[in-house]
């Protein structure tokens, strides 16, 4: 029985048969062992009580008692076929290595031990049997590692020694341990080892220094950590897992400080950052956290101190002032720090200390804050810093009026910044665009809107222009991002969008159309008008920024080149009677201008069915005589009023309806004087007897002649002549339309 397959035959049902050859007598201790066993067993004691009673049987029988065990466990697997294990095999063979134990009466005696153990487990083959349970499962290197990396975190002592053991026995398995797998093992060992260092005591930091120190000391693990290191840097893994400690920030410097000691002793690359990893480096990260001596010991091993990120965004000198620490400054300028670097987008430290201002923890108007105190310094070491652009050309002070801080504005004008400085956006501008009133109020004393600043029609002058038109408008509706209004983390105020108007206005700025070629008018006509609800303006604040850009002396009327529809056209195609009434009445809109598509606004009204801006037109005194194309050809608004079904509202029919029978008998009164007047009858003289009316009315009689039209052509004619002579008289234009006898006048 020397071999497994002998064994399963053992274990076959045919083994039943008793052998006629083994009549020997079985010793009375191992009977009476064989009897106990099938009793427990029949009598629904589990596998597992079977097992142990066996196994820790004392005395002389207990290799049979092992036998028993083995037996009894490789005939659940034969019985339970629903229960798979790659350790059958093993099993099997520890039960043949028992069975080939010498000795006559119990090797005689086996295959009655096998048949009688067979017959009663056969019985629990309908039961899921885990024999897992019973036979104590080996870990893998990996895992072992792992728990005992468990266990050093958890703070347990002599961590250490069982890790030297551990590597030293299973050296052979961690050779073949693939590399994600010991890539995992590197990193938990960091992990662990920063932070049993970073919390513990002493000894627990000396304890996992040392277990981390055999770990790399395994030449499979420290190559794998090498080579780790260039995709991800295990230094800046070092640092992030210091830094997670909550209290004493000197601690968490000294692990960070210890674990990256042993990674550069074991030949990991500590001073760049891996492949993967752009947006910073291990010297910038230690300084964000005021790790110095991690940073001293980064410098020793070869970092640069001005080394930017991978990205170009950060450098150790920008990474020490977005952590305000004055301790990092001061360090980095020490040791040879350049306050002239920018990075990838030309933003200078300045700019940087500039931004921090959005976060100040200083009260407004003092010089305590840390970057009021920065900007000083550096700004005196070199004063070109003052006047650096961006890549999107914005100054310091651009910047600072922005993010509406006053004290970094305050500052850097102290400091001399040119407040007329011209780039993408003044810093008066950018003040308006943010709604910092605080910060326009600032500029405008320091003389940002003076004629020397902000030449009238420059273009700068119609960009501030805008973005206080633009804060006023936005007033209403509300930006979303302020944090006074709208509840976001803007520092400003869109509610104070009118104030910046006003003022604005009352500083001189008089541009009465923008940058783009759109008039100021138009402007708030586009936000009365828009088709987008949230970007809609009430006809209310429409008027009131009017009527404050009138105030001021700007002319609301005038027209771009970009414009495509006047104020007026824009005010009747939103329905606003009152702003209608506004810009006749007050600033004066011509009833019958035109717009691209050269149609008045009164045709505009009719077209969007804007009924009461048309009744507030034809109260004004508009003509609905005047054709237009709005229909898509030319058609009067009379006309389209009698004849288009889509016409429906009957006050404004009516009223044009009533308008056109003025119209027609102030034409029939035009008409008949200018008859009267060629034909010499009674009635007021001819304002121009000359002989050009003399031939005009001999014309006219050849016309009467030819025919009634003729004598109506000829009549239209002497009348345009005799109106020719008088500049400014009674008759201003005339029309062809279909009829060409049908005279427009004014």
């Amino acid at each position: 029985m020397g071999c497994l397959p002998g064994l399963l035959q053992l274990l076959a049902p045919h083994t039943r048969r008793r052998d006629a050859t083994s009549r020997e007598r079985v010793p009375e201790d191992i009977s009476n062992r064989i009897v106990m066993l099938n009793w427990r067993l029949q009598h629904g004691r589990n596998v597992r009580d079977v097992y142990n009673s066996s196994v820790r049987s004392p005395g002389p029988g207990h290799e049979e008692a092992c036998f028993d065990a083995q037996v009894q466990h490789a005939l659940v697997r034969v019985c339970c076929p629903m229960v798979h294990s790659p350790r059958l095999a093993f099993l099997l063979r520890r039960v043949a290595k028992f069975a080939r134990i010498e000795g006559g009466q119990f090797k005689a005696r086996r295959h009655w031990i096998a048949s009688r153990l067979f017959h009663t487990l056969r019985k629990m083959a309908s039961t899921d049997l885990d024999v897992e349970r019973f036979v104590p499962r080996i870990q893998s290197v990996h895992e072992a590692i792992q728990h005992l990396l468990q266990r050093l975190r958890g703070g347990e002592m002599s961590c250490a020694e069982a890790m030297a053991v551990l590597c030293n026995e299973r050296a052979a398995e961690l050779a073949t341990l693939p590399v994600p797998a010991a890539a995992a093992v590197v990193k938990s060992g960091l992990e662990a080892g920063t932070y049993a260092s970073a919390n513990g005591d002493a000894a627990a930091h000396a304890d996992a220094l040392t277990a981390l120190l055999q770990l790399l000391a395994c030449p499979p693990l420290r190559e794998v950590a090498i080579k780790a290191s260039r995709l991800k840097s295990l230094a800046i893994l070092t640092i992030e897992e210091a830094a997670k400690k909550k209290h004493g920030n000197a601690c968490a410097d000294a692990a960070a400080l210890a674990v990256v000691g042993v990674l550069r002793e074991s030949g990991v690359n500590v001073t760049t950052a891996g492949t993967l990893e752009a947006g910073t480096t291990p010297l910038i990260l230690a300084l964000q956290h005021s790790f110095f001596g991690v940073a001293q010991l980064l410098l020793d091993a070869g970092a640069d101190v001005n080394g930017c990120s991978p990205d170009g965004d950060l450098w150790p000198l920008s990474a020490a002032a977005a952590s305000g620490s004055d301790a990092g400054m001061a360090w980095l300028l020490e040791h040879g720090a350049s306050v002239t670097l920018v990075h990838s987008k030309g933003e200078s430290i300045v700019h940087t200390l500039t931004l921090l201002g959005r976060h100040a923890d200083h009260t407004p108007g003092t010089e305590s804050g840390f970057s009021c105190r920065w900007l000083r310094r550096v700004i005196a070491a070199e004063p070109s810093l003052l006047e650096t652009r961006t890549e999107a050309g914005r100054t310091p002070l651009t910047i600072a009026a922005f993010i509406g801080s006053e004290d970094c504005v305050g500052t850097l004008l102290e400091l001399g910044a040119d407040i007329a400085a011209v780039g993408a956006l003044q810093a008066l501008s950018a003040a308006c665009a943010a709604a910092f009133l605080p910060v326009v109020h600032q500029l405008i004393a320091a003389g940002a809107a003076s004629a020397a600043a902000l030449p009238p029609g420059s273009p700068q002058a119609c960009v501030v222009a805008t973005c206080a038109v633009s804060a006023a408008l936005r007033s209403e509706l509300g930006c979303g991002i302020c944090t006074a209004r709208c509840g976001g983390r803007n520092r400003g105020n869109c509610a104070d969008g009118l104030d910046i108007l006003r003022a604005v206005l009352a500083a001189g700025v008089r541009e009465a159309v923008d940058e783009d070629g759109y008039s100021l008018g138009s402007r708030v006509g586009a936000w009365l008008c828009s088709t987008e609800e949230r970007k809609r303006i009430s006809a209310g604040r429409a008027l009131t920024v009017l009527q404050a850009l009138h105030a001021a002396g700007v002319d609301v009327l005038a027209r771009g080149p970009a414009d495509e529809q006047p104020a007026l056209h824009a005010a009747t195609a939103a329905n606003a009677p009152a702003v209608v009434r506004w810009l006749v009445a007050e600033a004066g809109a011509p009833l019958e201008e035109r717009d691209s598509d050269g149609d008045t606004p009164l045709l505009v009204a009719c077209d969007k069915k804007a009924w009461a801006a048309a009744l507030a037109l034809l109260a004004a005194g508009a003509r609905v005589d005047i054709p237009g194309g709005v229909v898509g050809t030319l058609i009067t608004t009379a006309e389209w009023a009698r004849s288009l079904v889509t016409f429906k509202h009957r006050g404004v029919k009516l009223a044009v309806a009533a308008r056109a029978r003025e119209h027609a008998a102030e034409a029939g009164r035009v008409r008949g004087a200018a008859e009267r007047a060629t034909r010499g009858l009674e009635g007021p003289p001819h304002p121009c007897p000359s002989a050009a009316s003399a031939a005009s009315a001999a014309r006219y009689t050849k016309g009467a002649a030819a025919g009634p039209r003729a004598a109506r052509d000829q009549l239209a004619g002497s009348v345009a002549a005799a109106a020719a002579h008088e500049p400014g008289g009674w008759l201003r234009r005339r029309c062809e339309c279909r009829c060409r006898s049908r005279l427009v006048l004014r």
